[in-house]
């Protein structure tokens, strides 16, 4: 049989919650899900949380249970969430493999290791409500890279790319790998219009797994809103010699020296290891950056002098700087990274360290931080 894969190429599948009420009787399956492993002590708002949908870990499920698919695509329209009040919750359809694994993201409300949710699905004549989503209501930019540049938060920041391309090679769903080449990277608009929180308070993260150790001569970034390093504005997201930089809006030489003679910023150890992910949570709260890798806080090596971000205008890059006014096609960029990029997020504010190792666990490999119970009558 023909292994169906589809993420939707003019952006996924937004579902929002209206004032429909799920009446179970209506239904033919239905499952709880739980986040018993939650190991913060927060209690989270409006959490992002990926539910993945598999024949092989949720006992009884079937995709054959669907009763409402989309004749293209097989998309289904019969499927809901619900919190345990029965109150239907937005969710965003980010990969539908029928053969496999499914991943939808759902906007819990209140999260904490007693929540529970339910999923509903198999009803005939069902009407997928597709509207602006608001699971990433509170995100300036979410880019799943899942074969598209694509923003799935209402600001719509769809990116471009120069020497970049869609790749199976992911952590979720699809994802983005380029080489290591003058002008190469990932370019999406500005977010200074849609910013609601303070310029200088900021959360950044994604996944990254470089294709070589990324020690070269041309400080590779990871995120950029500078057009080079020399800029007095924005900021700069750096790895080199097995140091992670991270830069506000002053200036200065290139990452090689650590202040206070040197450069001025914050600086974290970060081994690249070719071929291998790892998951990078920035904050930037004024003064303060905190960093997480896939999941745990670092401690810093260096907090000398940095500046805080003050909005410039520019493009926020992944891969290399800003283009700023230079039309993609003509960009000479030279601070690449080369490798594969997936799931980057910008958040407008600062996220506590329960909500960034939260981040995380949702979409670890192996993850246990959504428990599922076996698919039934309701």
């Amino acid at each position: 049989m023909k292994r169906l894969f589809f993420a939707l190429s003019l952006g996924l599948v937004a579902c929002a919650a209206s004032a429909e009420t799920i009446v179970p009787a209506e239904w033919a399956k239905t499952f709880d899900i739980t986040f018993s492993c939650y190991a913060g002590k927060e209690t989270l708002t409006d959490f992002p949380a990926l539910v993945r949908l598999n024949m092989s870990t949720i006992a009884n499920f079937s995709y054959d249970d669907f009763l409402a698919k989309d004749a293209t695509s097989g998309i289904p329209a019969d499927l809901r969430f619900t919190d345990a009040l029965g109150t239907v919750l937005d969710y965003e359809i980010d990969t539908w493999n029928a053969e496999g694994e499914s991943l939808v993201w759902v906007r819990v409300p209140t999260l904490t290791k007693t929540t529970k949710i339910s999923a509903y699905y198999g009803k005939l004549n069902a009407t997928a409500q597709a509207n602006e989503s608001t699971v990433w209501k509170d995100y300036l930019g979410v880019w799943h890279l899942n074969g598209n540049l694509n923003d799935s938060t209402p600001h719509k920041l769809n990116g471009e790319q120069k020497g970049w391309s869609a790749t199976d090679t992911a952590k979720l769903g699809k994802a983005y790998a380029g080489t290591r080449a003058q002008g190469n990277g990932i370019q999406t608009p500005s977010f200074d219009s849609v910013k609601e929180k303070a310029e200088e308070i900021l959360s950044l993260s994604g996944w990254f797994c470089p294709s070589g150790t990324g020690d070269e001569e041309n400080d590779g970034r990871l995120f950029c809103r500078k057009t080079g390093y020399k800029n007095t504005v924005g900021f700069d997201i750096a790895y080199k010699n097995g140091n992670l930089w991270v830069r506000g809006k002053n200036g200065g030489d290139k990452c090689t020296t650590l202040g206070p003679t040197g450069n001025a910023g914050w600086v974290f150890k970060y081994t690249m290891t070719a071929g291998e992910w790892t998951h990078l949570t920035v904050v930037i709260n004024n003064l303060d950056v905190r960093v997480f890798y896939n999941g745990v806080e670092q401690k810093a090596i260096q907090s000398t002098g940095f500046q805080s971000i003050t909005a410039n205008g520019q493009q926020f890059a992944f891969a290399n700087y800003a283009r700023g006014n230079t039309a993609l096609s003509n960009f000479a960029g030279k601070a690449y990274f080369g490798g594969t990029i997936d799931e980057t997020r910008a958040y407008d504010g600062a996220l506590s360290a329960d909500r960034a190792t939260a981040e995380y666990a949702t979409m670890a490999p192996g993850s246990t931080f959504a428990s599922y119970g076996a698919a039934g009558a309701p």
